[in-house]
């Protein structure tokens, strides 16, 4: 079973209506499912929360200004009940008979969220995101800014969990590991930025866990099967504080 309290004011409890405040432990159900589902992982952000169910699917409720909900619908802007989010790849209710479980039934086991983004790992350790694209927190090496209007910015929000197989390291750290070495000022770009280069084994990085902050994620590699490899971490988003140990 699932508890939600606290905060309700976008309907972020998924208890079928608002209110400013929910002061205790409340039981959460999935609307025509009630008692049917089993949960194994929650997230929740500043308005909104997901739940995942033991069947591999995620459920959302609460605001969706920045698409964070997932439900494939950037134009609803909030909703009061738990609904299935949309998974790049999956097929609910199929059995998964397939080799390739992208192409056939994506099983999601872990949920974190930020203030106004989700991000879901499925059983195979690949990462799917949602959500608002500022800082670079959808992880697909863009921050989607756009001019609305002279002074005014928009985003290229995502409003559907969608695979991210993007993975960078530091040129520098891959010109180490290819036993050679970095002039003194070298591995920055003309702004001072460290300059990256993409991991050839990205599409291949299997993750086992994921935790988010407001603006920033930290996701933790799964460990090898020989157990000879060292797990990496990788970081990404706002880098306010130096929150990303970059």
């Amino acid at each position: 079973m699932a508890f939600g309290w606290g905060r309700n004011e976008t309907g972020q409890l998924g208890l079928g209506y608002t209110s400013a405040v929910v002061p205790l432990p409340t039981q959460l159900s999935i609307p025509g499912e009630e008692g049917e589902i089993t949960f194994v992982a929650a997230g929740v952000g500043k308005y909104h929360t997901i739940l995942v169910g033991s069947n591999g699917i995620a459920y959302a409720s609460g605001g969706n200004v920045c698409g964070q909900l997932g439900i494939n619908n950037g134009g609803v802007k909030q909703i009061e009940k738990f609904r299935k989010c949309a998974v790049m790849g999956q097929v609910v209710g199929d059995s998964g008979g397939g080799e390739d479980e992208d192409d056939v039934n994506v099983k999601i086991v872990q949920v974190s969220c930020g203030e106004e983004v989700s991000a879901l790992l499925c059983s195979s350790g690949h990462l799917y995101t949602t959500g608002s694209s500022e800082h670079g927190l959808l992880g697909n090496g863009e921050t989607g800014e756009y001019i609305i209007t002279a002074g005014r910015l928009g985003y290229a929000n995502c409003a559907k969990f969608t695979r991210r197989s993007i993975f960078v390291q530091s040129e520098a750290d891959a010109t180490a590991a290819a036993g050679g070495t970095t002039a003194v000022g070298g591995g920055v770009d003309s702004s001072g930025k460290v300059k990256c280069v993409p991991l050839e084994d990205g599409g291949q990085i299997s993750l086992a866990s994921i935790s988010c902050g407001k603006n920033h994620f930290v996701a933790v590699e799964a460990a090898t099967t020989s157990g000879t490899d060292v797990p990496r971490v990788f970081t990404w988003g706002s880098g306010d504080y130096g929150c990303l140990g970059h």
